[in-house]
């Protein structure tokens, strides 16, 4: 189930549980792999994950993202990279 009951969008929260249904690029890869753990049923406590959506749009609150940005060393040929995978992300989450 997608979601909580706490009111959260279903966008940018997964259960553990069904998170192995999941593309890599939607939830991460520590995510999948916890679900996919989760899945051969040893003992994995359960929980939820944010997805990647949640983290963009965070990132987007009040330009927190430039605000990053101005904090770190980003050379520009990596910065370039950065935008790249933001606008594969972006592809891939449809």
């Amino acid at each position: 189930m997608r979601g909580t009951d706490d009111g959260l969008p279903s966008r940018y929260v997964i259960s553990i549980e069904v998170a192995a249904g999941e593309n890599v690029a939607s939830i991460g890869g520590k995510c999948a792999d916890l679900a996919t753990l989760a899945m051969a049923n040893p003992p994995v406590s359960a929980g939820i994950a944010a997805t990647a959506e949640a983290y963009m749009d965070m990132l987007a609150v009040d330009r927190l993202g430039k605000e990053i940005d101005l904090h770190l060393y980003i050379p520009e040929f990596a910065r370039v990279a950065v935008d790249e995978f933001v606008s594969l992300y972006r592809q891939a989450a449809g």
